[in-house]
């Protein structure tokens, strides 16, 4: 129709750029009103980038982060107050913010020590307590606090034995009133999550498979998308619509994964608004039909 013919922006200017290290991970967060970048670099050191002004701030040095990748490190926000970062080492639980950063077994003002043997690969928040994903183990804390993980004051953990979880956890999203644990090969899903008591207090929840087939590997394509959560994996990109995983990308099939094991790439994702439509998009190396050339596309859904 008229009009309706857009043209994409070129790429922009540089965010942020470190001389000699690369970067291994970065994700989006807020602390208040201030939005950041938050980059893992390949020696383990962590900046926080105020995407406005584009100034980034060293939040702790390298090493902090060991063996640093996309696949071993997750972030969350409690609130708009603190940035919450998880990574698969000893003691891989990390707070920041805004101004200072917070390891295992530092004070925070006004909440307590920062745990200590806490790590993971995925978090979340979901009815006011974090949850943790590490290897087919969820670990969650207290109701309405994100260091207390004691089993006392209703704190605890549990381990998937659900013959259609082939190896672990892969990533935590919450959405329309359930926390959804996406697996490299299954979706689950959380509800209902109540405590009761004290001393002990006790957490009650109810654990439901969505689907026992399809899941994903590939942790950063997992995200949601009003009420419903997306994923990529070795043969499409899915959807699921209250807990019904349907696949989206068939007409993609003749093009999809014409690169055996997409080249060891580790899929991505991301969200925008572009031209006042929001879009999930996922990059992906294919063979090119015309010139038979391996070339990374971005395949984009609008729902």
């Amino acid at each position: 129709g008229k009009d309706f013919l857009r043209t994409l922006p070129g790429v922009g200017p540089i965010l942020h750029q470190e001389t000699g290290i690369g970067v291994a991970f970065f994700d989006f967060f807020n602390i208040g009103v201030t939005p950041y970048c938050l980059v893992v670099h390949t020696d383990g050191s962590i900046h926080a980038v105020n995407t406005i002004s584009r100034v980034a701030t060293q939040i702790i040095g390298a090493g902090a982060i060991q063996n640093p990748s996309s696949s071993n490190i997750g972030i969350t926000q409690w609130g708009s107050t603190f940035v919450l970062i998880v990574a698969d080492q000893t003691d891989g639980y990390f707070a920041w913010d805004g101004t200072t950063f917070y390891v295992p077994g530092a004070t925070i003002p006004g909440h307590g020590v920062m745990p200590t043997g806490i790590h993971g690969t995925a978090i979340e928040v979901y009815t006011s307590r974090i949850w943790i994903a590490n290897g087919a183990i969820i670990v969650f804390s207290a109701p309405g606090d994100f260091i207390d993980f004691a089993t006392a004051d209703g704190g605890g953990s549990f381990t998937s034995n659900d013959s259609f979880l082939r190896v672990h956890f892969t990533a935590l999203k919450s959405t329309n009133g359930f926390l959804y644990l996406i697996a490299d090969s299954s979706i689950n899903y959380i509800s209902g999550v109540n405590t009761t008591g004290s001393g002990p207090a006790v957490t009650t929840f109810t654990n439901q498979n969505a689907d026992p087939e399809i899941g994903t590997p590939y942790a950063n394509t997992v995200d949601v998308f009003s009420r419903n959560i997306l994923l990529a994996n070795a043969f499409g990109a899915h959807v699921s619509y209250g807990g019904a995983v349907t696949k989206m990308s068939d007409a993609l099939d003749g093009i999809y994964a014409t690169v055996p094991n997409f080249g060891g790439l580790a899929l991505s994702a991301a969200k925008a608004i572009i031209f006042g439509k929001k879009v999930w998009m996922v990059l992906i190396p294919v063979i090119d039909l015309i010139t038979g050339q391996q070339v990374n596309k971005l395949f984009m859904w609008d729902g």
